[in-house]
């Protein structure tokens, strides 16, 4: 990990010890302040440990010291669907289309999670201790034939090699796929956050975002998990930072160039 400075100069750089048995280490976002911060990583199992078809991934939280050590295990989590497709020529684990997935986001005193299809945001303690529950009720969005279709294309566009795209598509005619899609996330699931802290203590959260779905539309929470509201984004924009009077994220435009994009932000 290199950790920058707010001028974008390089503040010291530092390697994360996993498990030998998780495929990455993924940082999630500091946890407390000053000399008793830490960092909360999360890292999964080795894909090649998984068995045929459907499964669901577990999702290991730690908790790391500032110089990268071990501190401890916090929370263990659901994590992805996944459908393991092996047909002896190869092997590809995609995302179930529509399937649960996993949001983690670190706050100043502790962590939010959301681990399934329904909307609800799980507060805890730095410990890894549920401390509250934020529920939000939302109408169940069908799965169409056109969601599928879509959704496929979508994935099949991650995957560079003609061997892994054949090998995905033999994935689609197997995988199944729920009638309803998921309350919160989008159809490529960690491509973006889920779960966006503010500077005050609250959080937005995507509602699921399909492939026809221009435009994001997040829903507004404050500290005490009271909904202030959605607001639409701008199409093609991912979120990742929201300040007191700005959104701060990365646009794509119709060639795939990124370029990040600061908007300003008004109202209460």
């Amino acid at each position: 990990m290199t950790v920058f400075a707010p001028d974008g100069s390089v503040g010291r750089t530092f390697s994360v010890t996993g498990s030998p048995a998780a495929s990455r280490v993924t940082p999630v976002g500091r946890l407390g302040t000053g000399r008793d911060a830490s960092w909360l990583m999360m890292f999964a199992p080795d894909m090649g440990m998984l068995g045929k078809g459907q499964a669901r991934t577990q999702l290991f939280l730690a908790r790391y010291t500032q110089e990268g050590a071990l501190r401890d295990t916090i929370a263990t989590l659901p994590g992805f669907e996944v459908f393991v497709h092996d047909a002896g020529k190869g092997r590809v684990v995609p995302n179930v289309l529509f399937g649960w997935g996993t949001a983690v986001a670190t706050t100043d005193d502790g962590f939010l999670a959301n681990t399934g299809n329904l909307f609800e945001i799980n507060r805890y303690t730095p410990d890894g201790r549920i401390e509250s529950i934020v529920r939000h009720t939302i109408k169940p969005r069908a799965v169409s034939a056109q969601d599928i279709t879509d959704a496929r294309s979508a994935q099949l566009a991650f995957f560079r090699s003609p061997e892994q795209k054949a090998l995905l598509r033999e994935a689609h005619i197997h995988m199944p796929v729920p009638l309803n899609m998921p309350a919160i996330g989008s159809t490529l699931a960690g491509r973006s956050p889920w779960i966006v802290v503010n500077e005050s203590g609250g959080f937005w959260v995507p509602n699921f975002q399909a492939p026809s779905d221009k435009r994001a539309v997040w829903s507004i929470f404050d500290r005490g998990g009271r909904m202030y509201g959605n607001i639409s984004l701008p199409e093609s924009f991912t979120l990742y930072e929201v300040g007191k009077d700005y959104l701060l994220g990365v646009h794509k435009d119709s060639l795939e160039v990124e370029k990040v994009m600061l908007y300003g932000l008004s109202g209460k």
